[in-house]
């Protein structure tokens, strides 16, 4: 996916979107926090792509802070609101990624009204797939009610991060299996 990342610069072919309604109250710093969480258990969603020489490699970042980007649509009627968050979740599905430069997952949190939010999640494909994005969201869910209960999130620990399976695909895909 990098080298077609490469021949075709800003194609948003292989980015996998997702969109989730939450109804209720909607505490944001637990979904930071949450996400906050992910990234720091799945080092791909913080990995950049780049190359030296033609060569491509990975940079796994450090955690940062998760600050996420609100758009506020609760001024909209409602007709407006729902157009308005499919343009939204387009432009984003639209969104090329920057291999070198941005992380693997991009959030976007959209207000309907005080009780009523939709998230935009996007991945690209260099570190998910559709199978992965479900297991992403089981995650979330889990730590973002752990969250808003103040309560300790408890996720299984992983036995492997995708960097080893890259690692032992690459050996296992030399000589005559190659």
């Amino acid at each position: 996916l990098w080298f077609i990342s490469q021949l075709e610069p800003g194609n948003p072919f292989y980015n996998i979107t997702r969109a989730v309604r939450l109804t209720g109250e909607f505490k944001v710093d637990a979904l930071e926090q949450s996400l906050a969480t992910i990234f720091n258990r799945h080092g791909v969603l913080r990995t950049t792509f780049d190359a030296l020489d033609g060569q491509p490699f990975q940079i796994i970042h450090p955690v940062r802070p998760v600050i996420l980007p609100i758009v506020d649509l609760s001024s909209l009627s409602e007709s407006e609101k729902e157009a308005a968050v499919k343009s939204l979740a387009t432009e984003e599905a639209q969104r090329p990624f920057n291999l070198a430069a941005d992380m693997m997952l991009r959030v976007t949190v959209v207000r309907l009204d005080a009780q009523d939010h939709a998230v935009l999640l996007t991945m690209h494909h260099i570190a998910s797939d559709g199978w992965s994005m479900g297991i992403l969201l089981n995650e979330l869910t889990t730590l973002y009610d752990s969250y808003c209960k103040s309560e300790e999130a408890t996720l299984p620990p992983l036995p492997v991060q995708y960097v080893d399976y890259a690692a032992w695909q690459r050996e296992w895909l030399q000589g005559e299996v190659l």
